[in-house]
């Protein structure tokens, strides 16, 4: 492994990625340390291993699959707005994409759309869509783009994914976003503005909610976190938050038409 190994010890893993290298015998073990954090809050504050792992091994390896997939990783992680993927659509309330090159692993056939069979292996990147483009358009999208980098490098990759959900949106004007809000300033003092979260999957799940809590502005996200916690007097704080805000829903007047201004 001498020769491989001077070749990957010449590259500067990605900052904030460790490289740990193993020589066990006749197999040579490539440990890519990162660090986690939440995908759709705090994308910037991760340190991604595997797109790390791939731009050091990139044109090291034998061709097969991995190495393809490992390719295609590397393009995907360009940056975390989706350019690799050519997903460069702005738009001044939403933003860009957020672009989160997750796991290597065995498909799951139900995320996937994919049969599914033994031996196979799959790429999962995570993709936080806003408007305009719908889900079917974004697969569309997608599935051209991996048949063109097929084209272009002989990979045999096969695109699939979930893309049913639709980004979920609230007028910040909105009657529930309003109440909310005063519910917060009373309780916390504080006179913070509505935040977009790429987060809050549960609010899409349960009828006329928005995501709300615990997290106060201005703080590191800590959600997913390879440190996953939260300060005691923040905690007492956004706990005494919740309880107003519960106390208010539960006893104040009801809210007619809760997402209407």
């Amino acid at each position: 492994w001498k020769a491989l190994l001077a070749r990957l010890r010449a590259r500067k893993p990605d900052a904030g990625t460790r490289l740990e290298v193993r020589e066990e015998g006749s197999l040579l073990s490539l440990t890519m340390h990162g660090r986690a954090a939440h995908g759709g809050v705090n994308l910037e504050g991760g340190r991604n291993a595997l797109v790390s792992l791939a731009r050091i091994v990139d044109g090291a390896l034998p061709p097969c699959g991995l190495t393809d997939l490992l390719s295609f990783a590397a393009l995907a992680g360009q940056d975390l707005l989706g350019t690799g993927l050519g997903l460069t659509d702005e738009t001044p309330l939403w933003g860009r994409y957020a672009v989160n090159v997750a796991t290597v692993g065995p498909p799951v056939p139900k995320l996937f759309g994919l049969p599914g069979h033994e031996g196979e292996t799959a790429l999962t990147i995570n993709l936080r869509r806003p408007p305009p483009l719908s889900g079917p358009q974004l697969k569309e999208r997608m599935d051209a783009f991996v048949a063109r980098f097929d084209d272009r490098t002989s990979a045999r990759l096969v695109a699939g994914g979930f893309y049913d959900d639709e980004p979920f949106g609230v007028p910040p004007d909105a009657k529930l976003v309003r109440r909310l809000m005063d519910d917060y300033a009373r309780a916390s003092g504080r006179n913070d503005p509505p935040a977009i979260s790429g987060g809050g999957t549960y609010a899409k799940r349960i009828p006329n909610a928005v995501a709300f809590g615990m997290w106060f502005p201005g703080t590191p996200y800590p959600g997913h976190d390879t440190d996953e916690k939260v300060r005691i007097d923040a905690l007492h704080a956004g706990a005494h938050v919740l309880v107003e805000t519960l106390a208010d829903l539960a006893s104040g007047p009801r809210i007619e038409g809760p997402f209407k201004p």
